[in-house]
């Protein structure tokens, strides 16, 4: 399963059946997330399922390789990721910077940046001002003498 989000961090998690439930229920485990440089608005798995593409605010597109999101950081199990811990700037699980036990992961990422076309319209004439009026409300003329 893969998720993104207004903070620009795919998530990709595991998805597990519960032993003895049939199929009826699943647990989700945290593999890693990816930090993307926009806000991500979709996501689309590739045909073979080892790459996600990522549209992103900004017409930003990256190709994420699943297959290669790995935890960085710490010595434990699983790449040294504690449950829970993210490399938010500040607050992490072991230092001051936050990058201990992370989930964060930096696979190689391919991007494309489509700008939207400006379109080719022609200028519009001019449009032409009405004439003055040369009377008034009275027939007198409205032009001011002074």
């Amino acid at each position: 399963l893969v998720s993104g989000g207004d903070d620009g961090r795919l998530w990709v998690l595991a998805i597990e059946e519960v032993p003895g439930s049939g199929g009826a229920e699943a647990e989700y485990e945290p593999v890693g997330f990816v930090s993307l440089p926009a806000p991500v608005l979709a996501v689309d798995w590739r045909e073979d399922s080892a790459r996600v593409l990522a549209v992103c605010e900004g017409g930003r597109v990256l190709e994420v390789p699943v297959d290669e999101v790995r935890p960085s950081g710490g010595s434990g199990a699983e790449g040294g990721v504690t449950p829970g811990a993210v490399s938010t700037p500040g607050v992490g699980a072991g230092d001051e910077g936050g990058e201990a036990g992370s989930y964060e992961a930096f696979p190689p990422l391919r991007e494309w940046v489509f700008e939207r076309p400006v379109p080719k319209v022609p200028p519009k004439p001019p449009k032409e001002q009405p004439a003055a009026k040369e009377g008034g409300a009275d027939g007198e003329a409205s032009l001011d003498a002074s």
